[in-house]
């Protein structure tokens, strides 16, 4: 139970307000310190930024491919790995799109549902367009650096901050006139400027890191002699072109997906597309790819939370650029249920929807490493050809669409495996494939180390402030 001894002048200062949540909450703990502790002067979110907005709501028109719209991100797809949300709003029907366009530097931070959440935008979002649920921060650098603001704001102090005001019932929101009093401390110059190049650092290797993963996938492509992926090339859900024909054919008892009878798992497209792959280049099933675990899953274990213990990874924490799971006790996973360093994991539950992690590939480097991985996993490792080599062609446009093309299930889906293990892995010589393993890994290196950058930015700002509290 949390306790604190009111002050007369704490209720004045709260426009009255006698409820305990409000003064045990950690924003309210903050101004505290800040006003109280703080040894240096401070500023305010408002006159460090040369706008603070929200955006229009606007009516979102969404269409099929890039070529009539522009590529679109809710709040929560900012937060993931994948620069690609899968879906995009017209660009004539869809109104204020030049107020909704993203900029490289900016700050966001979520406020609707999801309250105070903040993202850095990298080159990667640039003219990107993105949802009205996120304040808009363009930093003005008065006082204080960008990437320390970022920092700050993204740290538990900041987030207490950014979330005390929210609004509403069951959806909680803030609007940008709330958050624009919230006090920044002005550190010294030496450890603004070490924050500031950590948060810089981190985005330039997120999207060193992108770009190096885009070229290794295009060269794929071209050494398996295929053509990028069109909205023809493969069934799906949600927006079609009205041109769009309806599709029907005929299945042979011998063909070997025949054990099913869902015309989803049937794509005569994605078939020849199979059928060409494996005309143009040799290639071994994926169930002569991996070892002889096969595909396989995480045990059914009680989740018991506390405070400390092992972390629990689901696929909604782990295609996030943050990667940060719920703390179970370590009585009840098994062995097998921990992350294995190398191994590959495919998103083995979800929707269809373009936006949705199912079917998603990651290769476990160090952030997943050693913690536990819900069930929902489906778990291999490489054996005939170098894991990067494998992980890469399984994170392909192509498979991810095979992978989707082989599922059962409505609402939830699932992969049914003895479809997936068929999938036709292409095998070159060995310079090629150790030439994609090695970039793999120097991209996912990359991207791991931003991700340590951000967190250690974060961690000196968190440590400064606890220091105040101390002395």
């Amino acid at each position: 139970m949390k306790t604190v001894t009111v002050k007369h002048s704490w209720f004045s200062e709260s426009d009255l307000r006698l409820d305990a949540s409000f003064h045990l909450s950690d924003g309210v703990n903050t101004k505290r310190i800040i006003e109280k502790h703080c040894p240096y002067p401070t500023t305010t979110l408002r006159d460090e930024a040369n706008e603070l907005f929200k955006g229009n709501i606007h009516k979102r028109v969404y269409i099929g491919s890039a070529e009539y719209g522009n590529m679109f991100f809710t709040a929560s797809d900012m937060f993931k790995s994948d620069v690609d949300s899968g879906r995009y709003i017209s660009k004539k029907y869809s109104p204020y799109l030049e107020e909704l366009e993203l900029k490289k530097d900016w700050i966001l931070v979520t406020r609707s549902g999801t309250l105070g959440k903040v993202v850095y935008v990298t080159e990667d979002y640039d003219g990107k367009i993105g949802t009205d649920d996120l304040v808009r921060i363009k930093p003005a650098e008065n006082q204080i650096k960008r990437g320390y603001l970022y920092a700050y704001l993204s740290s538990k102090y900041g987030y207490g901050l950014l979330t005390q005001s929210g609004y509403g019932g069951v959806v909680k929101h803030i609007e940008p006139h709330h958050v624009e009093n919230i006090k920044v401390p002005i550190l010294p110059d030496p450890e603004q400027d070490k924050i500031h190049k950590l948060i810089l650092d981190a985005a330039t290797l997120r999207v060193e890191s992108n770009k190096i993963m885009k070229e290794v996938q295009n060269d794929l492509r071209k050494k398996c002699g295929l053509e990028q992926l069109s909205l023809e090339d493969y069934e799906y859900y949600g927006y079609h072109s009205p041109k769009r024909t309806a599709r029907a054919f005929g299945v042979k008892k011998t063909n070997k997906l025949s054990i099913s009878l869902k015309a989803f798992n049937h794509s005569k497209s994605l078939n020849q597309i199979r059928e060409k792959l494996m005309m143009n280049v040799n290639t071994i099933s994926l169930k002569e790819a991996i070892d002889n675990k096969g595909i396989y899953h995480s045990s059914a274990f009680k989740r018991v939370e506390v405070e400390k213990g092992v972390e629990l990874l689901s696929q909604k924490d782990i295609f996030k650029y943050k990667i940060q799971g719920k703390r179970i006790s370590r009585m009840y996973p098994k062995k097998k249920d921990y992350a294995i360093r190398n191994e590959i994991l495919i998103s083995g539950v979800g929707s269809m929807g373009e936006g949705d992690a199912f079917c998603k590939v990651i290769l476990v480097k160090d952030s997943v490493e050693g913690k536990v991985l819900a069930g929902e996993f489906l778990r291999m490792n490489a054996k005939k050809i170098p894991y990067g080599y494998l992980f890469s062609w399984l994170n392909s446009e192509y498979v991810f669409r095979f992978l989707r093309s082989y599922g059962t299930g409505t609402t939830l889906i699932r992969p049914i495996e003895v479809f997936i293990e068929e999938i036709p892995v292409p095998i070159f010589d060995d310079d090629f494939m150790k030439s994609i393993h090695k970039r793999t890994n120097l991209a996912l290196d990359k991207f791991e180390l931003s991700r340590k950058k951000d967190t250690e930015a974060i961690n000196l700002i968190e440590k400064e402030i606890e220091q105040w509290q101390e002395s």
